[in-house]
């Protein structure tokens, strides 16, 4: 069965800002779970990541301040293995120049990404008071006025993305 770009941009929105999964996607909409799945590769395929969507839309639920620890903390988690790997490589696979190299390279790196934490935060903050304002918004059309739920979609997907490019 075909679908038409609105029921599409309806799977999508429920699955971003209601979390809903596949599954109950389906069963609401009455799309199958391996057309949810080909819409959801397809939109990463042209640059719409449904699940990255996801995770931006519960973060600026959350606040300013959890979207910055969520960065932060996958910044230091990958900083900290990879200064591991050229602590513990051998002097044979890494010489001890290109360690000192590879350890400056890193410090440089972690000193631009605390100053850019603490620079972007306006930006970020836009960005996720913007995302929250849709994800409530949302929420109330879903709640409050179920029968609109399909031209909320359809209109949600393009503001989406004026909404990222001037705030993203």
């Amino acid at each position: 069965m075909a679908h038409d770009a609105d029921k599409r941009a309806e799977v999508r929105a429920l699955y971003v800002f209601k979390r809903l999964n596949l599954k109950q996607i389906a069963s609401e909409t009455g799309v199958s779970p391996g057309t949810i799945r080909i819409w959801k590769n397809k939109g990463a395929d042209e640059g719409d990541d449904w699940d990255a969507a996801r995770t931006v839309a519960s973060l600026a639920g959350q606040g300013f301040q959890s979207i910055t620890s969520v960065i932060l903390e996958s910044y230091l988690t990958t900083h900290y293995h990879v200064l591991e790997q050229i602590q513990s490589a051998p002097p044979e696979e890494i010489p001890f120049l290109k360690k000192a190299q590879m350890l400056a390279s890193l410090a440089d790196a972690f000193t631009k990404t605390m100053k850019a934490a603490g620079t972007a935060g306006p930006e970020l903050n836009r960005l996720a008071i913007a995302q929250d304002i849709i994800k409530r918004f949302a929420d109330f059309i879903f709640s409050e006025y179920p029968e609109h739920t399909h031209a909320f979609t359809e209109i949600l997907e393009p503001f989406g993305k004026i909404v990222a490019r001037e705030y993203g």
